[in-house]
């Protein structure tokens, strides 16, 4: 048995539409005791479906269907795949017929605050892979939102003026959204046909700031998962006493930093493989020692 580090990450539904609030939640219970349906999210150069599809899999509720574990699975097809020890030659591994390698990402559903909790995987799939693979089963306008420290968003909306804006965006290759569609036009201006992630960084002084509305893009494609960077340094607002003019200091919003996160250990079984049954229980103690966080977020009154 051996113990391995893993990392929470924690994301809210939001739904452009109040109507489609409970969409995310009424997909999984369809589908509880079982699997949800399996698509492709990428095309081949000729235009059929890629050897990948992904898959929400093994979804089961508490009995008061508030809670849902499920695994978010990327299957890829087609591989071929070998091993080798430190003093052999290298062998096909042979899968069974129809199947494939499968990397996963457990994760937790909270139906109170439409809240996932996943697991972070480098071998797997980021929170935009299940975005697309939601937005195309659903039909719906959503996006899963980094829950963050403090309301970060509200906070730079409601800020100072914009004195420096640092941004990098790396564009998905097609959005299923007309909200992402929209985040399209907001960086159409510094696009060129062949980049592949965009960096920015604009400065100013507080007496000739940057536009407002720059604030709102950054929050807009921060949401949609767009940035790697997203960072906002903000004069103090105007309305102070000039008497405390010198204690004042800029401030930097930085949208990517304030994200909660939360470290666990996991404990792998007598075949050096880690239960399903052990990350789910991870992943709730590490959103149970997150809770104030959480609430600060969710009801920041």
């Amino acid at each position: 048995m051996a113990v391995k580090q893993m990392t929470a990450e924690f994301y809210a539904m939001h739904a452009f539409n109040p109507n489609d609030f409970s969409a995310f939640y009424d997909f999984l219970v369809e589908n509880k005791d079982g699997h949800a349906p399996s698509i492709a999210l990428d095309k081949k150069n000729d235009g059929t479906d890629a050897d990948e599809k992904y898959q929400i899999r093994s979804i089961s509720t508490n009995r008061s269907e508030t809670v849902i574990k499920a695994v978010f699975g990327r299957c890829r097809f087609n591989e071929n795949l070998e091993q080798a020890s430190e003093g052999s030659d290298d062998k096909d591994v042979e899968l069974l017929p129809g199947h494939g390698l499968v990397e996963k990402n457990h994760f937790l559903f909270f139906k109170e605050n439409n809240l996932v909790v996943y697991q972070k995987n480098g071998n797997g799939s980021n929170i935009g892979k299940l975005q697309r693979y939601l937005v195309r089963n659903l039909k719906k306008e959503i996006a899963l939102e980094a829950v963050l420290t403090e309301d970060s968003y509200r906070k730079l909306l409601d800020s100072g003026p914009l004195k420096k804006l640092e941004i990098s965006v790396v564009p998905p290759p097609f959005s299923e959204i007309e909200e992402e569609n929209y985040l399209r036009d907001v960086i159409k201006e510094f696009e060129s046909d062949n980049a592949k992630r965009i960096k920015l960084v604009l400065s100013a002084d507080a007496q000739h700031p940057l536009p407002p509305f720059y604030k709102q893009s950054l929050a807009d494609l921060t949401r949609a998962g767009w940035t790697k960077v997203a960072r906002a340094t903000v004069a103090p607002i105007a309305n102070f006493d000039k008497s405390d003019d010198a204690q004042l200091k800029d401030e930097i919003i930085d949208l990517i930093l304030n994200r909660i996160k939360k470290d666990f250990e996991v404990v792998s079984d007598d075949k050096n493989k880690i239960p399903s049954l052990t990350i789910w229980q991870g992943l709730a103690k590490a959103k149970d020692e997150c809770n104030q966080k959480l609430k600060a977020f969710f009801d920041p009154n």
